[in-house]
Formats: structure tokens, C-alpha cells, sequence
């Protein structure tokens, strides 16, 4: 498993591309971009987005994050891979309101599928037989 320095310096090579060329394009020290190379510092985060914008590759990779396998794990994840339109203005909604509100929205959701799943389960009657 090669380090992200490791990773960096791998794409700058491949593109034939020194360090001054890729740090004026980044708008950074070529000191700064070398402790990248090296593994001396880690870029935050806008220069990590700028760095995969630049060489067209994902964070997920830069950072060794195999998402499919993490997804592949948890089948109840792998529906958030594509949302419809609905769910995403929904998500938005949700990401512009505040702690406690997104806590409630959560606790919500959570009663109703909670009373959902309470509903759809067959129910027994004092035979112990499936009420229908």
C-alpha cells in the first residue's frame, strides 16, 4: 500500500511534471508540496480537492478509502449510491438545518421506520398462530 506522498509523487512523475510546476498551479511552496511528496505534512482539505482536481483522480484514492468494499459490507448502504432527485433536495434540506433539528428529523425517522417494520411483522395470536 503506497502512502499518499508516495501516490503524489507518482502522478507528478507520470505527467513528466516538476515540483515548481505543480505548485504554482496549486498556488503553493514547492517546500510545502515536497513535505506532501515526502510525508512530512498532509495537504488539508481545499488543497487535497485542488490536488485530485489537477491530476483527475478521487480523494477515496489519494486516501486509500475502498468505499465499495466498506458498502459491500452494509447491504443496507449500497441504496445511497444513487439517490433520485427527491432524496437529494431531501439531503440538502437536511444538511442546511441545524444540530438539534437534524437530531429530531433522526429521531423521527427512526420512530416511523421503528412503527413500519412493527406493522409489516406478522402478529401472533394467543395460539401463538399468525394473526391475519
Amino acid at each position: 500500500m503506497k502512502t499518499l506522498g508516495a501516490k503524489l509523487r507518482d502522478l507528478r512523475e507520470a505527467k513528466n511534471l516538476s515540483q515548481k510546476e505543480v505548485s504554482q498551479h496549486l498556488m503553493i511552496s514547492n517546500k510545502l508540496l515536497s513535505s506532501y511528496e515526502r510525508d512530512i505534512n498532509d495537504p488539508p482539505y481545499p488543497i487535497l480537492k485542488q490536488i485530485c482536481e489537477y491530476y483527475n483522480v478521487s480523494a477515496d484514492y489519494l486516501l486509500d478509502i475502498d468505499i465499495k468494499e466498506s458498502l459491500e459490507d452494509d447491504a443496507s448502504h449500497s441504496e445511497l449510491i444513487a439517490l433520485n432527485p427527491t432524496q437529494k433536495r431531501i439531503l440538502t434540506y437536511y444538511a442546511r438545518l441545524n444540530q438539534e433539528h437534524r437530531d429530531a428529523v433522526r429521531g423521527l425517522m427512526v420512530l416511523y421506520y421503528k412503527e413500519q417494520t412493527r406493522n409489516s411483522k406478522p402478529r401472533l395470536d394467543k395460539n401463538n398462530c399468525i394473526d391475519e
